[in-house]
């Protein structure tokens, strides 16, 4: 039922997503993740191209000629004045977690990082999921 809704929801904000804070400030990069997580347990493409056209906006909003920087305000977008809403900090966690996840998104091999195998921590670094013994019972 909560995959349900929360798919729905992300269908409706599909049409809206240049226009809000989601799109070109990578820092909320869990917008990013949940869009993996949904295409992985329902490989639907809708979520390939909720990941595309976030990847194209940071691309086009944040990218500088060394690296990506953060946007001040996202809500203000001046296509002649661009970089001055930029903050000038390009975050590690952007290359650990928002661009990982992306890979991840459009890897089309099914058995990397199996969600049936791997776990990720808060900071997107995989965890092997390893099966316990509890007496003579694997669990």
């Amino acid at each position: 039922v909560v995959l349900l809704c929360c798919e729905t929801t992300l269908s409706r904000i599909h049409f809206i997503l240049n226009l809000t804070t989601s799109v070109s400030k990578y820092r909320n990069i869990e917008t990013i993740e949940s869009i993996f997580y949904f295409y992985r347990f329902t490989g639907k493409g809708v979520y390939r191209e909720m990941g595309w056209h976030l990847f194209q906006s940071i691309n086009k909003n944040c990218r500088a000629r060394s690296g990506y920087s953060g946007l001040r305000d996202v809500t203000q977008f001046h296509k002649h004045h661009l970089e001055q809403n930029w903050d000038d900090t390009q975050e590690s966690f952007f290359f650990a977690e928002t661009l990982k996840y992306l890979y991840l998104l459009f890897s089309d091999d099914p058995k990397l990082l199996r969600l049936d195998q791997w776990v990720f921590n808060t900071e997107a670094h995989p965890l092997r999921i390893h099966p316990h013994r509890m007496g003579n019972k694997q669990v």
